[in-house]
């Protein structure tokens, strides 16, 4: 290879440093239209999004409030951010063992996303604010929490109850478009959810 060909590959050199990022953090039972709001705005702010999907099994073991599988939530969130997010793919989507601060930061600079801000619902903007300086100390993470109390009527304990009551005219305007097919799916969990929590 010679110099001149070395010099146009350098030129054309893409660095693969951490990309600045904005995370949405959650259990998501059921990612709901209020939760593409809060995805919407951290795209809005940071440019790039990724989204934290904490596992629930091992957070909660309340059926009544945990009732969906990983895989179907999965789906779910895959099919309504395509809605605000053409390019989400799975890359984006990392599963967590839990919310502590340090598991969503180091599970994405895996691949290469740098956390800048942590998007959260009011209910949980207090504990991650208090876990920042060990954010700031021990992983050298430079971010901001962005709680958002949303005045919306989504919710997912309403949603888990319109599902079990049958109320799929309130499911059906509280989920984004492309979750609409997974409304079966949701009604046999939050039901058998109900009867074994």
């Amino acid at each position: 290879m010679d110099w001149q060909t070395l010099s146009l590959i350098s030129e054309n050199y893409i660095p693969c440093g951490h990309v600045p990022t904005a995370l949405v953090i959650g259990r998501f039972h059921p990612f709901h239209k209020g939760h593409q709001k809060i995805a919407k705005l951290a795209l809005d702010a940071m440019g790039d999004m990724v989204i934290g999907l904490v596992e629930g099994a091992k957070t909660s073991l309340n059926r009544t409030r945990n009732p969906f599988p990983l895989e179907l939530r999965k789906k779910i969130i895959l099919a309504s951010l395509g809605e605000i997010y053409p390019e989400f793919s799975e890359k984006r989507l990392k599963v967590l063992p839990d919310a502590f601060i340090s598991t969503p930061l180091n599970a994405f600079r895996k691949n290469d996303f740098e956390i800048k801000q942590l998007w959260c619902g009011a209910d949980r903007g207090k504990s991650y604010q208090k876990m920042l300086p060990y954010a700031r100390e021990n992983l050298d993470a430079d971010m901001k929490v962005m709680s958002v109390s949303r005045n919306d009527n989504y919710e997912s304990n309403k949603i888990r109850d319109a599902l079990v009551n049958g109320d799929t005219d309130y499911v059906k305007r509280s989920l984004a478009a492309g979750a609409e097919p997974y409304i079966p799916e949701l009604i046999h969990f939050a039901k058998e959810g109900r009867e074994n929590g």
